[in-house]
């Protein structure tokens, strides 16, 4: 099954959060930037850092289940008609937005950051960023999560998401979403005119290192690229080290299906007496 495509972006309701919190740059960076080609743009945003939150959820477990309005939820505030602080991780946050300030007519698209610092290869599993985009299609909203990777020897800007968040808005809408599938768009530690291109990835995967190799990729922590299979599309860490934009489809089904037949194998003759 499918998301319904979104036909008209400029006409369309979208709904904003992050786990850097609501005050945070690259948040304010996605709203600008997407205000310019949608003309119903909400933010629903922690009102603190909440980064690495993954897909938690805390304030929500606690509303009580009559709960039927944002005045009765202590946890949202609201600063504007469009703009909402919420005590909550970034779960949180969007569940609420849902429940309660969209009664009317859901957002028709969530976008997620932008991400101060990358989401690739293992990040995706402690990410907020990721989290919030989760609960979206969890919710029946589609969502796309934006980071911009910012390496420790580089000059830490947002040259590459402030130019490229609009084109890649508009040709990513046209994308026809699977219910069970979010899209992480990662930029490059660069300036926009060094953006080398747009490339398809997978997720990566790395390994912690105590003294890693000279790694190409500019990183805080003392990771090193470790492949373990070969596909079709590089990891979404390769294609960052390019100078390039890295789009990587994820869905929210974590099966191992290639364990599958294997563990079924292994299973099949079992004896459990009660």
């Amino acid at each position: 099954m499918f998301f319904k495509q979104i036909s008209d972006l400029k006409n369309a309701r979208i709904l904003i959060c992050n786990d850097d919190g609501i005050d945070a740059e690259g948040i304010k960076i996605l709203e600008e930037e997407t205000s310019k080609i949608c003309g119903d743009v909400w933010v629903a945003a922690p009102d603190r850092q909440k980064s690495s939150s993954g897909h938690a959820h805390v304030s929500s477990m606690l509303l009580p289940r009559n709960c039927t309005s944002a005045e009765e939820v202590g946890q949202i505030k609201k600063i504007d008609d469009r703009h909402f602080a919420i005590d909550g991780t970034p779960g949180d946050c969007v569940y609420m937005a849902l429940r309660f300030l969209f009664r009317d007519k859901h957002p028709d698209l969530l976008l997620s950051g932008v991400n101060f610092g990358r989401n690739l290869a293992e990040d995706v599993t402690y990410s907020g960023t990721i989290g919030a985009a989760m609960e979206g299609i969890i919710r029946g909203v589609p969502a796309i999560a934006f980071s911009q990777h910012m390496g420790i020897n580089a000059v830490q800007s947002w040259d590459a998401s402030r130019h490229f968040i609009r084109p890649l808005l508009e040709r990513l809408t046209k994308f026809s979403f699977p219910m069970n599938t979010l899209v992480n768009v990662n930029f490059p530690d660069c300036p926009a005119d060094k953006v080398r291109g747009v490339k398809l990835s997978r997720i990566g995967e790395w390994r912690f290192t105590e003294n890693p190799p000279e790694y190409k990729l500019r990183c805080r922590r003392n990771y090193t690229g470790q492949e373990t299979e070969k596909s079709d599309y590089p990891a979404d860490y390769e294609v960052i080290a390019e100078n390039k934009i890295s789009v990587t489809p994820i869905s929210i089904d974590l099966t191992d299906y290639a364990s599958l037949p294997r563990l079924a194998d292994i299973l099949k003759d079992i004896n459990i007496k009660v």
